[in-house]
């Protein structure tokens, strides 16, 4: 089922994409390696620090991931284990939120262009 579900994804992808447009200015091949890297993350920098709205989006971004990693894989299998029964009650919890994000994309996908965007 797994490996279906990674086929249909994979066949959604390939047939949406496009190649780049006639106009489009494609990037020159330059060198790459470590220090072709480092030059084009230490360009990267200024421009995300350059742009609040950027930076916002970075770190609530980083907070959110830190403080859920260490829930989602730590304490929520602890107390699931100690409280709730064992690995059936973590799926249906996992379950639960992957519904509740699906849901959560779905209605934002469909409402999300008739809401003024700061206060949603």
């Amino acid at each position: 089922m797994d490996g279906a579900s990674f086929a249909v994804s994979a066949a959604l992808i390939a047939s949406g994409l496009r190649g780049p447009a006639e106009g489009c200015p494609r990037p020159a091949a330059g060198s790459t390696g470590l220090r072709a890297y480092r030059r084009a993350l230490g360009g990267g920098y200024p421009y995300v620090l350059a742009s609040l709205l950027l930076l916002g989006i970075c770190l609530v971004t980083m907070l959110a991931q830190g403080l859920d990693q260490g829930w989602s894989a730590v304490l929520l299998p602890a107390h699931v284990r100690d409280s709730l029964g064992g690995a059936p009650a973590l799926g249906l919890i996992e379950a639960l939120f992957s519904a509740g994000a699906l849901a959560g994309a779905l209605t934002y996908g469909a409402a999300g262009s008739r809401v003024r965007r700061w206060p949603l």
